[in-house]
């Protein structure tokens, strides 16, 4: 069978472009402008030309994204993304990092080969879900409700977690199986192992009402708070990341939009905001990793949603941005608890506090000055993995 272009190929490039609003790592490489930025009209051509003439373009790209058999704990493979087994120092396992499915890699092949329907705007893109025809209308809630899901890395926070890829978890495609009527789920012990856990009709087959969340943080603030990006500071500060199209890492803020839609402001200056990403977490402080997990949970309200928003309409406006612009709502900082209450709290974790510099100009101080590369999260293999 031979994919789509315009369903199967050209979601995995124009993501990797959407990631712009929500990390800094992938607007440098991908975003508005940059040297791959798959939304620009040329790209898509190029993209969906099935041209020998174009087929190195196809190739290059294709060997762009990561192969476990080539280059699978090397962080410079696309996608940009961290696994099930990631680490930090990085481990050399294949789940360091994400990597496309083989199904995808399959279709990216064929894609290569010129084996591919070159359907871009000869195909119904829905933009309303009336238009779907009836009878394609429960796959199409199937998927979009898969297509929102995290998961790649499973680690047990807000995501979907690490049983999924077994297939005794499912009784259909896409369809949890559910445990039997009066069913009593066996006993794990107070370790669970790998062996406790495969046993037959324990936890990875049919399942209890809970029985998917029961594997997920809580609270899930901690663990999702935990999840940011460039944890290799020598690397990249920004890339790679975890799950920044849920759990953002850097944004445009409300005050920087302004100024890109302000006519009166030079060029310059709105283009600058433009450039200027906040740390979507910098509300959470800078006291200790300690202080902003608690933060999360207690004020996850002062955090900003990230919303798509119309670009400018004066003439040089419209031709520096795009259309649409996707905008932080707020960004709220977190006031400091009572410093007679917090101190032997900030005390317990000296080892991980930094002092936090004053905020000036309405400036949020970057969170980075907290130290996070030792929490258990991302230490999972300290001394390496045996290969």
């Amino acid at each position: 069978m031979r994919p789509s272009f315009t369903y199967d190929i050209y979601p995995v490039f124009e993501r990797m472009t959407g990631l712009q609003w929500v990390n800094a790592g992938f607007a440098a490489a991908f975003g508005w402008n940059a040297p791959s930025d798959f939304t620009k009209p040329e790209w898509i051509a190029r993209l969906n030309d099935r041209s020998l003439a174009n087929q190195e373009t196809r190739r290059v790209l294709k060997n762009a994204f990561r192969h476990d058999d080539v280059d699978s704990w090397s962080p410079a493979p696309w996608p940009w993304v961290y696994g099930d087994a990631m680490s930090n120092p990085p481990a050399e396992t294949p789940r360091q990092y994400t990597a496309l499915t083989a199904t995808q890699l399959a279709m990216l092949d064929q894609w290569v080969a010129g084996d591919f329907e070159d359907d871009w705007g000869k195909v119904p893109v829905h933009d309303d879900f009336d238009q779907v025809p009836l009878r394609e209308q429960g796959d199409t809630l199937t998927r979009a409700a898969l297509d929102f899901c995290l998961a790649d890395a499973f680690h047990p926070g807000c995501e979907m977690t690490w049983p999924v890829p077994y297939s005794t978890m499912y009784m259909a495609p896409f369809r949890f199986a559910h445990a039997p009527k009066g069913w009593v789920e066996p006993g794990m012990g107070a370790v669970l192992s790998s062996d406790t856990v495969t046993i037959p009709n324990g936890p990875l087959y049919g399942q209890l009402p809970g029985g998917i969340t029961r594997w997920m943080a809580v609270p899930w603030q901690t663990d999702t708070s935990s999840c940011r990006s460039g944890y290799g500071k020598s690397y990249d500060p920004y890339v790679p990341t975890f799950w920044p199209a849920r759990v953002p890492n850097e944004v445009l803020t409300r005050e920087n939009y302004a100024i890109v839609m302000d006519e009166l402001q030079p060029k310059q200056v709105r283009l600058a905001a433009f450039a200027n990403r906040a740390a979507w977490i910098a509300p959470l402080g800078t006291t200790s990793y300690t202080d902003q997990i608690n933060n999360m949970i207690h004020h996850f309200d002062h955090l900003g949603v990230v919303e798509v928003c119309p670009g400018p309409v004066d003439a040089v406006g419209a031709a520096l941005f795009p259309k649409l612009i996707e905008v932080e709502d707020q960004h709220k900082p977190i006031p400091d608890g009572d410093e007679k209450d917090g101190k032997a709290h900030r005390m317990l974790h000296a080892t991980m506090a930094t002092k936090a510099p004053a905020a000036t100009g309405g400036v949020f101080p970057a969170p980075d000055s907290v130290d996070i590369s030792r929490i258990d999260k991302v230490r999972r293999f300290p001394h390496g993995l045996r290969r």
